[in-house]
């Protein structure tokens, strides 16, 4: 399983909130896909979407998608893979991390698990768990399913 998007207990209104709240978020479109394509498939059992997208490489448990004029990349792992995670690469800043972090953590949806790099972990009913960190050195925002129960 692989995923993409944010899809919150209460419906599919926290991408949303995660904008409004990220107004100096230099790519918009990034965090956009990263929650269509990878959190919210991930967090309904389906594989990410990458639907548009053209495969540029597979190797050693990983995929690679693009599409022409954004400024970001899909990773994924392979069904194979002993971990399954989505990330999206591409501009991301502090203040939109922070800010999908904040709103993320008020739905009631996630908790802050470690603050460097920033990981949030999903707190309700989904088995097994998934994290949700964003790495500012990359930059990118990756899903990871986890080994741990609800």
């Amino acid at each position: 399983m692989r995923g993409v998007a944010v899809i919150s207990r209460n419906g599919p209104c926290l991408g949303a909130l995660a904008l409004a709240a990220c107004p100096a978020f230099a790519s918009a479109d990034a965090l956009a896909a990263f929650e269509a394509r990878c959190l919210t498939p991930m967090v309904e059992l389906r594989e990410s979407d990458v639907s548009g997208l053209r495969q540029i490489e597979e190797m050693a448990g990983r995929e690679t998608w693009v599409i022409a004029g954004q400024d970001w990349s899909l990773h994924r792992a392979t069904a194979e893979a002993e971990v399954q995670y989505c990330a999206i690469i591409g501009e991301f800043s502090l203040e939109a991390s922070d800010g999908w972090a904040e709103a993320a953590v008020a739905s009631g949806d996630y908790e802050v698990i470690e603050t460097e790099p920033l990981r949030l972990r999903s707190v309700f009913i989904r088995e097994p768990r998934i994290e949700v960190e964003f790495d500012m050195l990359v930059p990118s925002v990756t899903v990871i399913e986890t080994d741990l129960e609800s």
